[in-house]
């Protein structure tokens, strides 16, 4: 289904569809819950992952929905060759 939906956003893109929806996003609130869903696949190759950030960083701009994709696909990648 994943491998679907990202074909389909694709297509969307190639065919300049898409409309990216920027919005803050805080990094401190952000990055911790889409991480949490890593930790037992982390655990099961003994990766130890540590996050740190300068308490003042501002939040950035991006569309949340590809933050969040783009997040998980960095993760998946550093799971898969670690």
């Amino acid at each position: 289904a994943e491998l679907i939906d990202d074909l389909l956003e694709l297509q969307k893109l190639e065919a300049g569809k898409v409309v990216f929806e920027l919005e803050p996003i805080a990094l401190d609130e952000h990055l911790p819950h889409l991480l949490q869903s890593f930790e037992e696949r982390l655990q099961e190759r003994q990766i130890q992952l540590t996050l740190e950030w300068q308490a003042d960083l501002p939040p950035i701009a991006s569309d949340l929905t590809s933050f969040k994709r783009i997040v998980s696909e960095l993760m998946n990648n550093a799971c898969k060759y670690t």
